[in-house]
């Protein structure tokens, strides 16, 4: 089941991304800080690389992803980079324990953490990673191209759209 939400995700992102031109794409926007559409796609999918690598290695830290900016500038190499990920993670299986690391803070050593969890764990966590990232992308295609049609789940919980339905239905 989450493998299917996942690759629903990634379809709704590279649906998405596949009608953008690489100017839009990879253009700098104020009112994110200066982030771009695809800086927040690359952001997502290396996430998810960082996980599916963690199968072979027991242990994920997503603050040692790879930053691949390729992805990050052109919608194209991020569309091939997703068909990538959804082969890898339909090959993973998802019940083996991992140790999630990472570290908050800017010093060396302090703040650092290692905590047991599995890999089906971090695919809930992506997941929401991703709406939430998705949510930002949905804002900056509204900004840039307020006519840019997407799919109506694009960006939103599925907690908010049960809501929303369930309020819908009330009136």
């Amino acid at each position: 089941m989450l493998k299917k939400i996942t690759t629903n995700l990634l379809n709704q992102l590279q649906s998405a991304i596949s009608n953008l031109d690489e100017q839009t794409y990879s253009q700098e926007i104020d009112i994110l800080g200066n982030s771009s559409i695809g800086q927040h796609c690359r952001h997502i999918l290396s996430f998810y690389e960082c996980l599916i690598d963690a199968k072979h290695s027991g242990f994920v830290n997503y603050d040692q992803r790879k930053r691949l900016l390729k992805i990050e500038n052109s919608p194209v190499v991020a569309n091939m980079f997703i068909e990538t990920l959804k082969e890898k993670l339909e090959k993973v299986e998802f019940s083996n324990p991992i140790t999630l690391e990472g570290q908050y803070g800017n010093t060396s050593d302090l703040n650092c953490f290692k905590v047991k969890s599995s890999l089906e764990r971090e695919l809930i966590a992506n997941i929401e990673h991703s709406v939430h990232h998705m949510a930002i992308v949905r804002i900056a295609l509204r900004y840039l191209k307020p006519n840019f049609k997407l799919d109506d789940s694009f960006g939103i919980a599925s907690s908010t759209i049960r809501y929303q339905d369930s309020q819908q239905s009330e009136q």
